[in-house]
């Protein structure tokens, strides 16, 4: 009886450790699954994310999880396979991981105060300049943008109002813009957009507004202008814009097409 109830014991014991050995193989299991997850989450989030930033630092850290996860996985080997002898295995994970780690902090201490460094006044004030800048100004020519002259028309009609003087608003579309961007590409087509701007700012006065509005159109400001010399502007740039570009040693003809409002004649 004494013999049936120690075999009973030592059956109980064999199966609660066998349980537990079960319960943290699938422990390992489920973490170097989890860690072999992460690397994979990374390098889609570095595929969608360009340009990339610190890169060196997603390689190691790839690398650092990966090794993690090739450690916990070699825990879990001997429990499906007859693998008895993985301490070599193991020793040289762990010295790759340790070597890793190590160049992967020294990597993140050295980028934190990087990202979490403070602006100086200076920087702050470059940076509201540039937004100012962009809100204001047509990025490809430097040109008034649509809102921005809405704004300064606005202030020169109720000025000429009350000064009792003449404006006049001048719209300018390039005309073949559309195939000559086609024909030889977007790249060609802006700096046409650049040369155009430069050709009428050489042109009207300093008190005179241009915009570009979008695409090739442009809108000029003529400010206390009487109807002869708005009509001299017109036609010079008109005749200036007839004439031969050329870009990349390439002959660009554009024809412009122009109309013309005057204020307050044609309130």
């Amino acid at each position: 009886m004494n013999q049936l109830i120690n075999n009973l014991v030592i059956a109980s014991s064999i199966h609660s450790s066998t349980s537990d050995f079960s319960i943290k193989a699938f422990s390992d299991l489920l973490t170097s699954l989890a860690y072999f997850s992460i690397p994979l989450a990374i390098l889609v989030f570095v595929r969608k994310k360009k340009p990339i930033k610190f890169i060196w630092m997603y390689f190691c850290f790839i690398l650092f999880i990966l090794l993690c996860g090739i450690t916990h996985f070699l825990h879990v080997l001997p429990h499906f396979l007859n693998i008895t002898n993985l301490s070599t295995i193991e020793n040289i994970t762990a010295v790759l991981t340790t070597i890793v780690s190590i160049i992967t902090a020294i990597l993140v201490w050295t980028i934190i105060p990087k990202v979490l460094q403070i602006p100086s006044s200076e920087e702050l004030e470059e940076a509201n300049k540039e937004i100012v800048y962009l809100a204001h100004y047509d990025v490809l020519t430097g040109l008034t943008n649509r809102n921005y002259f809405t704004i300064l028309m606005e202030q020169a009609i109720n000025e000429a109002r009350k000064n009792n003087k003449h404006l006049a608003v001048v719209f300018i579309d390039l005309d073949r813009f559309k195939i000559i961007n086609d024909t030889y590409g977007h790249g060609m087509g802006d700096r046409l957009l650049k040369e155009v701007a430069k050709r009428i700012q050489s042109i009207v006065g300093e008190k005179d507004i241009v915009s570009r509005q979008g695409g090739d159109e442009f809108l000029l400001l003529l400010q206390d202008v009487s109807c002869e010399k708005t009509e001299k502007l017109v036609k010079k740039i008109q005749e200036s814009l007839f004439s031969l570009f050329l870009l990349d040693r390439k002959e660009i003809h554009c024809t412009p097409s122009l109309g013309l409002s005057r204020f307050p004649e044609d309130v």
